[in-house]
């Protein structure tokens, strides 16, 4: 058996060669040459060879395929960084590289082959750096808007990223209208360093979530969220939230009592269920009418006496008086029954609210039956609005009669369902003289509207508005409408960074130019402003200004920026990097010889950087604590 095999049939025959064609370079010796020098003041020409051992291309065009040739200039790699960043397709850099020299790519010193390549260095300069490169994003995201506010912890003795903690300036303006409910969860998707990601966000008024902070966590230890709580305040201009609702974890109750003692702390209901069902699975599914009791004591107890008073009846039915979970349930009641938390601001997070396919519905069809609905619409955004509507739907099938009240000035009613066999009496305390209206339920206090009850005593008592006091600037639309000292995009500091210099500048005057459209005066003043100036930017970049002449004579040897054919070269001076995380083995790993994903980036040549500092290192890998994996996750 040879190379080379031969294949014959009828018609033709084929040469199959399984060697691995070479493109050869041959070198022909060339002495080509140019030699330039300095002679006095001036540049010469001191040797020339303009002899060449090869025939020359033909098509000048064709030179840039040459290897010598190809060389992305320092400008155009700038310009890649930027498209990069904003995820460009390596074809979408090369049209638009190509319409900045001229509109045709095919006049570039260099190939698609040669972006990808440089794309690449880049992916793997990040691979190696992402935590490094991390922060000075965020030093970025200040420099450009002082409001937004990050912290991060550094292990001492490795230089790397223990924990990162982060807030929008854009959020901290909304935190003191959305600071009356918010919800802290560390169960979600993690990095490859396994730290926890832990979300802080809140309702708005559309009734939509608002990510109010982020942190990256290197555990769930006391201590780790007694710093997240911390910083969160000191971002916050040390404003507590009214209510909190994280999951059942016994660090997170220690940090939020003691750094957010003034703060309402309930464990979400969904989380208590889901363990109720790994515990009380069998006895659930040996009795399934001992299920439906279970359920129902939770979530249809409206007081905390109802609620205890059911409780007790269960276990001593059922016999499960010495049942070890149920009795560690019965001892942290007050933080997961709803019976305690309906006078507590936590809206619509119950699941046992109306279904949402008929709020729909009724949104879309029902009409404006009252005047407190067309004060509502006008109010209320649409989704909040929405759910208003939604009450003031159920309204109409209560049955309500009126009961002796036991003070004077008030009125008492008593409103039952007329949907069910056996239905619940919700009471409705009115008190007119001072527009108060309480009602058992305690919708108002748990979601910031009025209920249905009430909604059919208005009615009944002929209320042709909603009391202010019963409308929540929160749920309103003004709640996030724009002040006039926010001014986020003339309010930052100068970036030190040419890039960020050029988009600062560009965002301030298209702000400014923005603000002279519709006004002959503003627009002169800014033109007249421009032009004068105009001669002073170029004396600057001449180095011609007076205090700039001072300062070369001053300090010629700390002079960093020098022009070079009228671009300007700005040497960075040192910044404190700091290194890579050091990967570690989770527990219960299998040892393997395959080369982890840092380990293959790390033998990849990368573009090195110009700076010799040390690097800011990525975290460590820490144990998961009970989160599932990502398989168990997709098979759920």
């Amino acid at each position: 058996m040879g190379g080379a095999s031969t294949s014959k049939h009828d018609w033709f025959e084929m040469d199959v060669s399984n060697k691995r064609q070479k493109n050869r370079l041959l070198r022909y010796e060339c002495k080509a040459h140019l030699i330039v020098g300095i002679k006095g003041d001036k540049w010469a020409v001191s040797h020339f060879v303009a002899e060449h051992t090869h025939p020359l291309m033909p098509q000048p065009e064709l030179v840039r395929y040459y290897r010598s040739h190809r060389k992305i200039p320092e400008e155009d790699k700038d310009l890649i960084m930027t498209m990069h960043d904003v995820n460009f397709s390596t074809s979408s850099c090369m049209g638009m590289l190509g319409r900045v020299r001229g509109g045709d790519r095919r006049i570039l010193p260099y190939v698609k082959r040669d972006v990808s390549n440089f794309r690449s260095k880049l992916r793997q300069n990040l691979n190696l750096r992402d935590m490094d490169f991390t922060v000075q994003y965020f030093e970025r995201r200040q420099a450009e808007n002082p409001q937004f506010y990050y912290a991060k912890t550094v292990d001492k003795e490795t230089n790397s990223i223990t924990g990162l903690f982060w807030v929008d300036g854009r959020t901290r303006a909304l935190y003191p209208k959305y600071k009356d409910c918010i919800f802290f969860d560390t169960t979600f998707c993690t990095n490859r360093y396994n730290m926890p990601f832990a979300p802080i966000v809140g309702v708005n008024n559309h009734l939509q979530t608002v990510l109010l902070g982020c942190a990256l966590l290197p555990n769930e230890q006391i201590e780790t969220f007694k710093w997240v709580f911390q910083h969160f305040l000191l971002a916050m201009n040390n404003e507590h939230p009214l209510n909190i609702m994280t999951d059942q974890d016994k660090a997170m109750k220690t940090a939020i009592s003691e750094v957010l003692p003034n703060t309402v702390h309930r464990c979400c209901k969904w989380h208590i269920q889901q363990k109720a069902r790994e515990k009380l699975g069998k006895i659930m599914s040996r009795d399934e009418v001992f299920e439906q009791t279970f359920y129902t004591c939770i979530n249809d107890s409206d007081t905390v006496d109802e609620f205890e008073e059911n409780w007790q009846h269960m276990i001593h039915c059922f016999d499960l008086v010495d049942n070890r979970h149920l009795c560690n349930m019965w001892k942290t009641r007050e933080t997961w029954a709803p019976a305690f938390s309906r006078k507590c601001f936590f809206p619509f997070t119950s699941t046992t609210g109306r279904s949402e396919g008929l709020n729909s519905y009724f949104k879309t069809f029902a009409l404006l039956r009252y005047r407190i609905e067309r004060q509502a619409v006008g109010f209320y955004t649409r989704n909040v609005f929405g759910k208003f509507q939604a009450e003031v739907t159920a309204s109409t099938g209560f049955v309500m009669n009126q009961v002796p009240s036991p003070d004077i000035g008030s009125m008492r009613f008593g409103l039952f369902s007329n949907y069910y066999e056996d239905p619940k009496i919700f009471t409705v305390n009115v008190v007119l003289a001072e527009e108060t209206f309480e009602c058992s339920c305690n919708c108002f206090e748990m979601n910031g509207i009025i209920c249905a009850h009430i909604v059919r005593v208005m009615v009944h008592l002929n209320v042709q508005a909603i009391p202010q006091r019963y409308l929540l600037e929160r749920w309103s639309e003004r709640a996030t409408t724009p002040t006039g000292a926010s001014g986020h995009l003339l309010h930052f500091a100068l970036p030190s960074n040419n890039t960020l210099k050029y988009n600062s500048l560009c965002r301030k005057f298209t702000w400014l130019a923005s603000q002279t459209r519709s006004n002959d005066v503003a627009c002169k003043i800014l033109n007249d402003a421009a032009h004068a100036l105009e001669p002073i930017i170029l004396a600057a970049r001449r180095g011609e200004l007076p205090e700039q002449r001072e300062a070369q004579q001053q300090q010629p040897d700390q002079h960093q920026s020098t022009t070079q054919g009228g671009r300007q070269q700005t040497t960075r001076g040192p910044t404190h990097q700091q290194k890579q995380p050091q990967m570690q083995q989770q527990q219960g790993q299998k040892q393997t010889n395959r080369p982890t994903q840092q380990q293959q980036v790390a033998t990849t040549p990368v573009a090195q950087d110009t700076t010799e500092n040390p690097m800011l290192h990525n975290p460590a890998r820490v144990p998961k604590k009970g989160r599932p994996t990502e398989k168990s996750r997709r098979r759920k």
